[in-house]
């Protein structure tokens, strides 16, 4: 078993030898250890630098940072237990000047003083009273100065105080224990005593290995069991990494049919590249349109894409026209023979379920028709990239896809240019 130590200073109490000691301000990673006991109870640990001239104001200690910093291990470790040990009615040195504290405070009326540092150190919700009580676990005997105000029946509850049966140990999650008993580190028996209470330890002799490899019975034929049912269970986290992961990716495509912006115009520009086979990373993005490429000798593709939280309106499409003749009147002015279409790739009502946004309006689908554009929903989209991937639709069949039509992109138009 091994145990970290996290404390303010050592120089307060005595420590078992075997638990390895470490400072607030540089701990060692929680789960090189199997219990992690962050310490509470050093005086200096409590200094507060911060003026202050009322008890009432909420008192915040100069270790904040550090404990802050503890807070990310915590919330990152993946195996350790931590044990956060709260502190007695110890006297509180705050408003520094001079060099030096020149006021002095009991804990108890440091107003929420210890619900403030356990927020910073664990983010867990707590109400601590003072009241001094003592807890019996076996033969041995722990002080506590403040209790934790919940019901007693809580299944959370790991000791109880005597006779007034105030709780003084508390489980909060799977790996983390709260507890206001002044626990000696200095004496095994008292601290193996209260670990054994958690069921942190047990008093069962640990079997040396020589004894797991001395095979009777059965043994080997059980253990070649367990070595088959645990590959069986890498298998399946292969199998869910990669699961996982596609579900990810999928989810980055699907979400053409929520964002907006520059995330909508990088994924929806990703998505054309793939089914028309095209390269648009030369593209230089200059405010105006939002795609503008060649798809095929003398066929140029010019596009809008957009991310709105209402439906389509004709300004968008005003918007994609003012673009589309904006390149006409460039390739007069160059003398460049080409054709060019203008498509407008819309997320519309982009905060609204998909079953329950609104269809496009006629006027909108009729201004693109005489403006000979193309109107393609998001969802639209990712029917086409979908075909796609299946290989039901190829590239050259996506070209004259957007190409040869107009208004707006329907499905079972898509379906015509696919086999």
């Amino acid at each position: 078993m091994k145990i970290q130590l996290i404390r303010h200073d050592y120089q307060e109490i005595a420590i078992i030898k075997t638990i390895h000691k470490s400072t607030i301000k540089e701990p060692k990673s929680l789960d090189e250890f199997d219990i992690n006991i962050i310490d509470l109870r050093s005086k200096k640990l409590w200094q507060s630098k911060t003026f202050r001239n009322s008890i009432n104001e909420i008192f915040k200690v100069d270790a904040t940072p550090d404990l802050q910093d503890i807070y990310n291990m915590v919330l990152n470790s993946k195996k350790s237990t931590t044990i956060v040990l709260i502190p007695k009615n110890i006297d509180v040195s705050y408003n520094y000047n001079s060099s030096k504290f020149h006021k002095l405070m009991n804990l108890k009326h440091c107003y929420g003083a210890i619900e403030n540092i356990l927020r910073t150190l664990l983010d867990v919700p707590t109400n601590i009273n003072f009241e001094n009580t003592t807890t019996n676990i076996n033969d041995q005997s722990y002080n506590a100065a403040f209790y934790f105000n919940i019901q007693a029946n809580s299944k959370a509850i790991l000791s109880l105080s005597e006779s007034s049966n105030k709780p003084t140990t508390l489980k909060m999650g799977e790996r983390l224990i709260l507890t206001t008993l002044d626990i000696k580190l200095g004496d095994e028996l008292h601290l193996n005593t209260f670990l054994e209470k958690c069921k942190l330890i047990t008093d069962v002799e640990e079997y040396p290995e020589w004894l797991h490899a001395y095979h009777i019975l059965d043994d080997e034929l059980q253990q070649q069991r367990v070595e088959e049912q645990y590959a069986v269970i890498e298998q399946a986290k292969n199998i869910i990494n990669i699961a996982e992961d596609k579900l990810k990716s999928n989810l980055d495509y699907k979400s053409i049919l929520f964002v907006n912006e520059k995330t909508l115009e990088n994924r929806v520009r990703c998505i054309l590249e793939k089914i028309l086979d095209i390269d648009l990373s030369t593209f230089i993005d200059e405010g105006k349109e939002d795609f503008l490429v060649e798809v095929k000798d003398g066929l140029e593709f010019i596009g809008e894409i957009k991310g709105v939280t209402a439906n389509i309106r004709s300004e968008n499409i005003a918007q994609l026209e003012h673009h589309y003749r904006s390149r006409l009147d460039k390739l007069s002015d160059e003398g460049a023979d080409k054709n060019v279409k203008a498509l407008l790739i819309m997320n519309h009502s982009r905060t609204k379920p998909i079953g329950e946004r609104q269809p496009i309006h006629d006027e909108q689908i009729n201004l693109a028709i005489r403006n000979q554009s193309l109107i393609i929903e998001t969802t639209t989209l990712l029917y086409i990239y979908e075909k796609f991937i299946n290989q039901d639709l190829k590239p050259e069949r996506c070209v004259d896809l957007f190409y040869e039509n107009k208004g707006l992109l329907t499905k079972s138009q898509i379906d015509d240019y696919c086999g």
